[in-house]
């Protein structure tokens, strides 16, 4: 057990490495996006912490796989580089070994991608889809900018302008709002404003003080013009409806219990990622054999390619399986068994159990010789 804690402990310590640059990239990358659309004014910024936390959340069960790979082939990479893995074999230690040390990390790591990709990625990128659904049917006041015209109810094409506000968007001085639904224009002036919600019934209001308030159709007798010391109109919330194309928000027993074929393909999709953690872990060990003369990182980058090229395999199995070609049982789980093929003949051909066909080859010759 000394040598399966030590090839533990450096998968672990790289897979930590790993997970760690790929989640700030992430991260980062989300962070930014979220940030202008705050700028935009599609989401207000006080949801934009929630929503990277959650978003974050529902695609750990695709990097888990990812980073669990690259950390296999560097610590092995290493491990061949030292030549201790050639010290190990001369000691006994063979690819069979190496194997079933690689798969007790590999399948505790599958585990987790397992409860990840059919229970909580689901979940998380369904509270993300919420969130952001509710942030765009609110956000009309929130996401107001100061000195800038800014788009109020698109539905009534609503423009409003403030030239400044308080810090939380709750008071805002110097603001015009203009309204037009067919004919009629509403123009609201007021020296300040501030957000009302209403007890009871949870309603928000945005109440104008001290300005003018202009009603009708312009150029025309049918204008009304008020001045008001005060003055509440309703903000209505935008109606925004769920993408009902969304699968990857859908639970995992509501996709089993569907015959749809995007939802098949979605639920053996999830299905398939803690097979693939096990299957990649076990190509990365095989395929960082190396000389010490070859260098550490030497088919890092062959071994990319691959894991791109299987990558894309399995996309084009499931747009099949989507669009109704072949059925979710063979299409998505084709890919899996090329790799379990391709990973069982590295296995015969790195390990030791080659004698049994020079064996076989010298037994043939000498029964050829003897007749």
């Amino acid at each position: 057990m000394v040598i399966e804690r030590y090839f533990a402990k450096e998968i672990l310590s790289n897979f930590t490495a790993v997970l760690t640059v790929v989640v700030l990239i992430f991260v980062v990358t989300y962070f930014t996006r979220y940030l202008s659309w705050a700028a935009e004014g599609v989401v207000a910024a006080s949801i934009v912490v929630d929503l990277l936390l959650f978003r974050s959340v529902s695609v750990l069960y695709l990097i888990f796989p990812f980073a669990l790979y690259i950390s296999v082939l560097l610590a092995f990479g290493r491990l061949y580089k030292d030549s201790e893995m050639t010290a190990l074999a001369a000691s006994g230690v063979g690819v069979v070994r190496v194997m079933r040390s690689v798969s007790w990390v590999a399948i505790a790591i599958a585990f987790v991608v397992a409860a990840f990709s059919l229970y909580i990625s689901p979940w998380a990128y369904n509270k993300t889809l919420q969130i952001k659904q509710k942030a765009e049917a609110t956000s009309q006041v929130e996401g107001i900018f100061t000195g800038r015209f800014n788009q109020f109810d698109a539905e009534s094409n609503g423009v409003i302008y403030v030239e400044s506000a308080s810090q939380d968007k709750k008071e805002f001085s110097n603001i015009f709002m203009h309204k037009k639904e067919k004919e009629q224009v509403d123009v609201v002036s007021a020296r300040r404003a501030y957000q009302m919600v209403e007890k009871t019934t949870g309603a928000r209001y945005m109440v104008f003080i001290d300005g003018y308030r202009y009603r009708g159709v312009p150029g025309t007798a049918n204008l009304q013009i008020d001045y008001y010391k005060q003055c509440s109109i309703k903000i209505v919330e935008r109606d925004v409806e769920a993408n009902k194309d969304d699968r990857q928000a859908t639970p995992t027993l509501v996709l089993a219990n569907s015959s749809n074929p995007r939802d098949q393909a979605e639920l053996h999709w999830r299905l398939s990622l803690p097979v693939l953690t096990l299957l990649f872990s076990f190509l990365a060990a095989l395929m960082s054999r190396t000389s010490p003369r070859q260098g550490q990182f030497v088919k890092l980058f062959v071994a990319i390619v691959l894991l791109v090229l299987f990558n894309n395999a399995l996309s084009v199995a499931r747009s099949w399986v989507e669009r109704g070609e072949v059925s979710a049982e063979v299409g998505m789980w084709v890919v899996p068994l090329v790799m379990l093929v391709m990973v069982v003949i590295m296995i015969l051909v790195q390990s030791n159990l080659r004698w049994l066909y020079d064996k076989w080859r010298g037994v043939t010759r000498m029964k050829e010789s003897g007749e």
